[in-house]
């Protein structure tokens, strides 16, 4: 079905250049003839040195398991997503060298949530999605949603939930609208006021219902 551009904020349609901390490129093995995981994982985050400028990646559990299957099975070449931050950088995803990672970025608004999917390696938009915040059903402002989750026992999981459920039906929508899965989605970001982020992460909201 066709998405209302009513649910998009204005920002939506305008090109902004891309900010993220994950960043995709494509990275090549030095052959082994032996089945030798530790020569995988000593030469493998070489090359991630030099096309990210990256010093000493570390590697997720998830992509040492993939790693030896990736390189053997595509001429030792490889698609890598790799994150940086304060504390280094780490590679969190790996696959066939023609595969793109992909981001996945949400406004969490009070009334309404937006979706960006992005392709990591170019910072193209590739698909948009708008949709109600559905935790609108407990409650209409970010006062009512925190006076539900405190007065009823599982009322706090119960808003985190509708969210979380929208957000994964959001991106596997827009997943297939390019023609990708979800599993190629290598980073998220999501923003939100503090109430929003509170409720989405599962964090107590007492304290920002009471008068300072």
């Amino acid at each position: 079905s066709k998405i209302s551009s009513r649910w998009l904020p204005r920002s939506a349609t305008q090109r902004r250049p891309l900010e993220s901390n994950t960043s995709a490129c494509g990275v090549r093995n030095s052959p082994c003839r032996t089945p030798s995981f530790p020569h995988d994982l000593m030469n493998f985050p070489s090359g991630v040195n030099l096309l990210m400028r990256a010093v000493a990646p570390r590697l997720r559990p998830s992509v040492m398991a993939a790693l030896p299957g990736v390189l053997r099975g595509h001429h030792w070449a490889a698609s890598v997503a790799v994150r940086q931050g304060e504390a280094g950088c780490e590679v969190v995803r790996v696959g066939a060298p023609d595969d793109r990672a992909l981001g996945f970025a949400v406004d969490m608004g009070t009334t309404k949530l937006a979706g960006y999917l992005v392709d990591l390696q170019t910072g193209k938009t590739l698909a948009m999605r708008g949709r109600m915040n559905p935790q609108i059903a407990y409650g209409e402002d970010v006062m009512a949603r925190i006076s539900y989750a405190l007065s009823h026992p599982e009322g706090a999981e119960q808003l985190r939930t509708a969210v979380v459920e929208a957000l994964n039906q959001m991106a596997r929508e827009m997943c297939v609208q390019v023609g990708r899965s979800t599993s190629d989605v290598a980073d998220a970001v999501v923003a939100g006021n503090t109430a929003m982020h509170h409720l989405f992460l599962g964090l107590p909201v007492r304290q920002l219902g009471l008068a300072p």
